[in-house]
């Protein structure tokens, strides 16, 4: 149905499909493992079929609780739902409701139909017209419904209820995906807003702590530490968005890259030294002295804090 599976398990279980963006980021993935090797030829026999399954069944309308609409934006979930990484419940009930529009799953979708149509042409492979039709429609789309000029940021979540202008880390992902649709003033308004209200030394918060809904520590019963998992708590493994955003976005990607590795050296050389020795933890408290928190050793929090490294040492490099 579209779907890859967010969860597998050792023991015989069934996975888990209930993460909407699991099939985009693969496309993200693809792109960047071409980026890195150029190798089409690979990626057109192994992985060019899947793609377009995925693709088939997203705008066909066989992925649950997706849809894709005349504006050619995706419409996912409901109230009861959770189809994207902040999925906390509580008593059965999302504490983080994004349903309806979500900033960065359009964000995903838009790059995964542009991605999928430089295959099409390196592979000189007819794009259909259907997804050409739908991606031009998605492209402005994005933009009159996420990005608000009077705040100066793209909103997180669009539905029948209205706007959720709450401050959060997803639009660094519209900016820092290379199929993005902001322009170059908007991406550098997108990455000054988050450095300002949710970058720390240890990732970036995921609410703003002017927000009323704001919580500065992961800590409290299983129900309070789900309440503040989306709200306020820090996740290490976003740096590599903001940072690409970030470079991006520089007029000096040079002195960009000095800043952060001194703004982020506490996670990349205090931190190994506690917790899990050498690794990266999940997540930390939203407030200073931003402890540590979650599970002591996450793969995609090692892994993007390695690529935000990379990226940053790299600068010189590539100019």
């Amino acid at each position: 149905n579209g779907l890859i599976p967010n969860y597998l398990s050792v023991n015989g279980e069934e996975p888990a499909y209930n993460s909407v963006d699991a099939s985009l980021w693969f496309f993200w993935a693809v792109q960047m493992y071409l980026q890195k090797t150029r190798k089409i030829k690979l990626v057109s026999k192994y992985l060019f079929e899947t793609l377009t399954r995925i693709l088939s069944a997203f705008s066909g309308g066989q992925v649950p609780q997706v849809f894709l609409h005349d504006n050619g934006l995706i419409w996912a979930g409901n109230e009861n739902t959770q189809l994207t990484w902040m999925d906390a419940q509580v008593q059965g009930k999302p504490v983080t409701p994004r349903y309806g529009y979500v900033v960065e799953l359009n964000a995903l979708w838009i790059n995964a139909l542009s991605f999928y149509k430089e295959l099409c042409e390196a592979q000189k492979v007819p794009f259909p017209p259907h997804l050409q039709t739908t991606l031009v429609r998605a492209r402005e789309s994005f933009i009159m419904t996420f990005w608000r000029d009077d705040l100066g940021y793209l909103v997180d979540v669009v539905n029948e209820q209205g706007a959720d202008d709450s401050i959060r880390p997803n639009q660094i992902i519209a900016v820092s995906l290379s199929g993005t649709v902001l322009d170059e003033a908007q991406q550098r308004q997108v990455v000054a807003c988050v450095q300002q209200h949710l970058l720390t030394p240890y990732g970036l918060r995921t609410l703003s702590p002017r927000n009323p809904q704001y919580h500065a520590e992961y800590s409290g019963s299983p129900e309070q530490r789900d309440s503040a998992y989306h709200q306020g708590t820090v996740w290490p493994w976003l740096l590599g968005h903001f940072v690409e955003a970030s470079l991006k976005c520089a007029t000096d990607p040079q002195q960009t890259a000095e800043v952060l590795l001194k703004r982020l050296s506490p996670l990349w050389h205090s931190h190994l030294r506690v917790a899990c020795v050498g690794g990266v933890s999940e997540i930390f408290n939203g407030d200073p002295p931003h402890t540590q928190k979650g599970a002591m050793h996450q793969a995609w929090s090692v892994a993007e804090v390695i690529r935000a490294i990379t990226l940053l040492e790299n600068v010189g490099n590539s100019l």
